[in-house]
């Protein structure tokens, strides 16, 4: 079988990213169509960051 999303090793990565606050390292996660949604921001629902400029900037 062949696992066609994140496997715990890419996970484990991501959130060691976030905790290190590697903003390079975060965004080599991302892809150039990315989309982020965020819980908190100026909108009821959060914030959303559509593109990979937005996503680093946000």
């Amino acid at each position: 079988m062949v696992e066609s999303g994140p496997t715990i090793v890419t996970l484990k990565e991501i959130l060691e990213a976030f905790n290190a606050h590697d903003l390079d390292r975060i965004m080599g996660f991302f892809a150039p169509d990315c989309v982020l949604e965020m819980p908190r921001g100026p909108d009821p629902w959060g914030a959303r960051y559509v593109g990979f400029v937005a996503v680093r900037e946000g």
